[in-house]
């Protein structure tokens, strides 16, 4: 198992993995509204094609649905739909795609940093 911290005080934050140290430096931000109006997952697809400098349909390998739960983090900030309540909770949820680091907050950002340097655990 990995042992993950996350250095919050920094803009490029830092993320160690098994005693190496990866510096992250951000490439991309976005905003997602949670009204349940926009698709989160569109929008952290289009994310990561504007961070590869890519057309959004050219990102679906792996399909972001095998990296992440995206039904269970858009509840997780937004409530469930049919019970026009929302979640009270704040924080962040990070994960890898394609090489990038994502962190999708309950205050509407979506942020997509890459790896500074050429090192980069698998």
């Amino acid at each position: 198992m990995s042992d993950i911290s996350t250095d919050k005080h920094t803009s490029n934050r830092q993320l160690t993995i098994d005693a190496e140290t990866v510096e992250w430096r951000s490439v991309v931000n976005r905003t997602y509204e949670h009204n349940g109006r926009g698709d989160l997952s569109t929008e952290i697809t289009a994310a990561i094609a504007d961070a590869e400098g890519a057309e959004i349909a050219s990102v679906m390998s792996p399909p972001l649905f095998e990296v992440i739960d995206i039904f269970a983090l858009e509840e997780l900030f937004s409530g469930h739909p049919c019970s026009n309540r929302s979640r009270a909770c704040t924080g962040q949820v990070q994960f890898r795609y394609r090489g990038f680091r994502v962190t999708v907050s309950s205050d509407g950002r979506i942020d997509v940093a890459k790896p500074v340097g050429d090192s980069f655990p698998e």
